[in-house]
């Protein structure tokens, strides 16, 4: 998965998505015994974030199921901290919705401030809230109509 959130190919981040996917299917078949987890799920989005098709309303769309799916997997499952979102989950989401330029976006990104200011102390003490994501979401920011 993460070789496909790096590559620069056109179809890296469906590729990812269907990586995913497949783990999944043979998690759920006991065929493979590593199931998908925050990373996973951070590569699959890293890849919708860096794609040249970030800009299509269907990798948002992507980005965001992607984004709920976990979030609701965390909350069906509060002691697996492996499914819980980091910063830098958040952060592949801004990336990717700050691209497209969506009449959407500004309701979309005041939702995950919302959800950030939310967070418990733990999450912002995980060490997940790194610096150079913040860079990014700074530099996607600045670039899109929302920064005025």
């Amino acid at each position: 998965l993460e070789a496909w959130a790096r590559s620069s190919n056109v179809e890296a981040a469906d590729k990812a998505e269907k990586g995913l996917r497949q783990m999944d299917r043979l998690c759920a078949e006991k065929r493979f015994d590593c199931p998908s987890n925050v990373f996973s799920y951070n590569a699959v989005m890293a890849a919708y974030a860096r794609s040249s098709s970030a800009l299509t309303t269907e990798s948002i769309q992507k980005t965001l199921q992607l984004f709920d799916e976990l979030k609701e997997r965390y909350k069906n499952d509060p002691t697996n901290k492996l499914l819980r979102p980091l910063f830098v989950t958040y952060s592949y989401v801004f990336q990717t919705v700050l691209r497209f330029r969506d009449p959407d976006a500004e309701e979309i990104i005041q939702q995950l401030v919302d959800e950030l200011f939310l967070q418990e102390r733990e999450f912002w003490l995980s060490g997940s809230n790194d610096e150079k994501s913040i860079k990014k979401i700074k530099w996607e920011l600045g670039k899109s109509d929302l920064s005025n």
